[in-house]
């Protein structure tokens, strides 16, 4: 599993509750970046990351991606070019992804497209991901 931030995050909120999925059946990553920019230049030093995470971890059976609000956009933007093979969910969790918006000469459009293997889950936060992410 990779957690994604969103803006102004210090990641402090994230760290506890990832140290609990982190087991030895469940290899679970913070990923930091720097949201004060645009999220797209990361979102390529993200799936980089991902490739070499997966050849390091070659039993791998699925990816899960969380991405809160700016991180939400930022993992969304990653759904129409998933090439990887493995069966993949992305989830956007209360980010602004419903229609399309600019920030900061940035640019973004939801997914129109989800390639085969890959779940795309978005919208507001449920009471259980409050409770594990501890929001």
């Amino acid at each position: 599993m990779v957690s994604v931030h969103g803006s102004r995050s210090e990641g402090f909120e994230w760290i506890y509750p990832l140290q609990t999925l982190d087991t030895d059946n469940s290899a679970t990553f913070f990923y930091r970046w720097d949201d004060r920019k645009c999220y797209s230049s990361s979102a390529k030093k993200l799936i980089f990351h991902l490739r070499e995470a997966a050849r390091g971890l070659p039993d791998t059976e699925r990816v899960v991606i969380i991405g809160h609000s700016y991180g939400g956009v930022l993992v969304a933007s990653l759904v129409e070019g998933w090439k990887h093979s493995l069966s993949t969910e992305i989830h956007s969790v209360a980010g602004p992804i419903g229609s399309s918006f600019s920030r900061g000469g940035c640019n973004f459009n939801p997914p129109k497209d989800i390639p085969d293997k890959l779940t795309f889950i978005s919208g507001e936060p449920s009471t259980t991901w409050m409770l594990l992410l501890g929001d």
